[in-house]
């Protein structure tokens, strides 16, 4: 079965800023709600058909859906189109981790976590506004620990039951334990500060939008090149060794 294009119901992608813009694992689990169906049926029997894949595996709900969704890699850029015909919404590869396609590991290794993460006041404060719950892109980042508007750190287990939840829910809201189906939100989590290495990633997604413009790849060998000749070292080789990089890091 596959339906046809621009027959989907559309839903607002959620972007209070650059930074919490949400996710495209959580765009989808959107969508297929207003639609009528579980995630897992939008996936397996709309989404999949229209990107040219097969059946989901069940890894795509229990670890890989973050990679796989959320990243700079073929299947995010193959599952945004896809969903853009299914529905007419455009600019979806800003939900992705797209802009920076070129200029992390291609493999997208250390840069996605599989493990969701979340933090419960901004699930909290959804409900309160009577606004949509969702995850931000910028959660499914390894490095970003911290909730940068509540300073919190961010959770993976449920507060009632204590399980890990699907990367993405096969069949509930987000925001609601795919396990016991208890809401993840609450007050009282635990306070951590951004770090400066924390900061850093923001600043860098935020600019994100930038990178469409630019050939990314061009623009790091030649900020490479620059540091090369600005640090006296002469050669990339030397440059690695200054900053205890490998040679294949600089290279990908």
């Amino acid at each position: 079965m596959k339906v046809s294009s621009s027959r989907l119901i559309p839903v607002k992608g959620i972007s209070p800023g650059a930074l919490m813009v949400e996710a495209l694992s959580s765009l989808i689990n959107r969508i297929s709600l207003k639609n009528f169906c579980s995630p897992r049926f939008f996936i397996d029997y709309v989404v999949n058909p229209e990107a040219g894949f097969g059946a989901a595996r069940n890894s795509l709900f229990s670890k890989d859906g973050l990679s796989v969704l959320n990243s700079y890699r073929n299947h995010a850029k193959k599952y945004g189109e896809a969903l853009s015909r299914l529905t007419g919404m455009k600019g979806l590869e800003q939900h992705t981790m797209m802009p920076f396609r070129g200029l992390f590991d291609s493999m997208g290794k250390g840069v996605i976590r599989q493990e969701k993460h979340w933090c419960p006041e901004c699930y909290l404060d959804a409900i309160r506004q009577s606004t949509p719950v969702y995850d931000p892109l910028v959660f499914s980042l390894m490095e970003v620990k911290s909730c940068p508007v509540h300073q919190l750190r961010l959770v993976s287990k449920c507060p009632d039951c204590g399980a890990t939840q699907q990367a993405l829910p096969s069949s509930r809201r987000v925001g609601w334990c795919t396990q016991c189906g208890g809401f993840l939100g609450y007050m009282g989590g635990e306070a951590r500060e951004v770090t400066s290495r924390e900061q850093y990633f923001y600043d860098l997604f935020e600019c994100r939008h930038q990178l469409l413009e630019i050939d990314v790849s061009q623009e790091f060998k030649d900020g490479v090149m620059m540091v090369v000749n600005r640090s006296g070292c002469g050669a990339v080789t030397k440059l690695t060794e200054a900053v205890c990089f490998s040679d294949r890091t600089i290279s990908q």
